[in-house]
């Protein structure tokens, strides 16, 4: 598409309607990434960008890359989640809609611009929106953009639509009688970010930090240690780990 296309269109709503009515039942997959990557691609496709992503967080704590559209959006995750900083984790971490137009001059994520001005074809605009799981965020549905881009209204309320979807999905699926390997994987990290919140709750009540400077401080201590972030919030809290999920069994 041209330059001139991508400034001027904006979202459709009877579009947008229309795609989530269609994904919302869609046919019986047994394999819940591949049915994750579906609404991925439906989300690249109505919001006229480049490309489109999803992360969602480890037992740890920490953003990975589960899916993206292109290489660029794999590797614009990929950064994100090795140096712990940029809109997707912003958006995970705070529980909100993040955007920027222009990664390369924006101050808020220094190490991702510094990445990114390495690469000639990379990510200049994203916007992410959290992923949540029993009202907590568990991961993040991300827009990008190769060129500088002001995100619209539409874009900032049609993504969430998007994030909302994609946790019904993964609720069907814990619901199923026989769920996926990242099914159980999610569980089992939506039960340690839980108590990693409470951990970053009684850090803010302690010691009067913010919610990114509470979590922050968990996530040094853990790496000062060697230890996994949801071992210091155990700790902290005085509690058992929750346990981990079986491994599947070999056939």
């Amino acid at each position: 598409m041209s330059g001139r296309r991508k400034a001027t269109m904006h979202l459709d709503p009877e579009a947008l309607d229309a795609s989530l009515r269609m994904l919302s039942h869609p046919p019986r997959e047994a394999d819940l990434q591949r049915a994750l990557a579906k609404v991925v691609t439906a989300v690249h496709r109505l919001f006229d960008c480049d490309g489109a992503g999803l992360m969602f967080t480890d037992g740890n704590g920490a953003l990975r890359y589960v899916t993206a559209t292109d290489e660029t959006g794999r590797r614009l995750e990929v950064a994100q989640a090795e140096l712990g900083e940029g809109p997707c984790v912003d958006a995970y971490v705070h529980g909100r809609v993040t955007a920027c137009p222009d990664l390369l001059s924006d101050q808020r994520w220094p190490g991702l611009a510094a990445t990114l001005a390495r690469d000639p074809n990379g990510v200049r605009g994203v916007v992410g929106a959290p992923v949540r799981l029993t009202g907590t965020p568990v991961g993040c549905l991300n827009l990008h953009s190769h060129r500088p881009r002001n995100w619209d209204e539409a874009d900032l309320h049609g993504l969430p639509a998007y994030a909302d979807l994609i946790e019904e999905t993964i609720s069907a699926a814990l619901a199923a009688e026989h769920t996926s390997t990242l099914a159980r994987q999610l569980e089992y990290a939506l039960r340690n970010r839980v108590m990693i919140e409470r951990a970053i709750g009684f850090l803010m009540a302690d010691r009067g930090l913010d919610s990114a400077e509470a979590f922050d401080q968990l996530r040094n201590r853990a790496r000062s240690s060697r230890r996994r972030t949801i071992h210091v919030a155990a700790e902290l809290l005085g509690e058992e780990l929750p346990t981990e999920p079986e491994r599947p069994p070999v056939n």
